[in-house]
């Protein structure tokens, strides 16, 4: 689940504007912890994601910083040269 994904649901849900459009930032706060504590399926997925992500670009710096050059290949995967 992407960013936008997940912060149309829990706008959905809650009915706040996020801080990033101008909403009340401590209402927002307060919700996404009171949200989180259900253990959201939805919430989850954004995590997956999120982390995933993290790691992908942990390991991209890693690599760069090794010197090495990333190309794909006619499968799709990426490698590292």
């Amino acid at each position: 689940m992407n960013k936008q994904t997940w912060l149309n649901h829990i706008i959905e849900l809650s009915g706040l504007t996020p801080p990033s459009q101008g909403g009340n930032p401590e209402l927002w706060r307060t919700f996404l912890k009171e949200h989180n504590c259900k253990g959201c399926v939805e919430c989850r997925k954004r995590s997956k994601t999120r982390k995933a992500n993290l790691r992908r670009k942990e390991r991209e710096e890693c690599m760069r910083s090794l010197g090495l050059i990333s190309y794909r290949t006619e499968t799709g995967a990426i490698r590292w040269e």
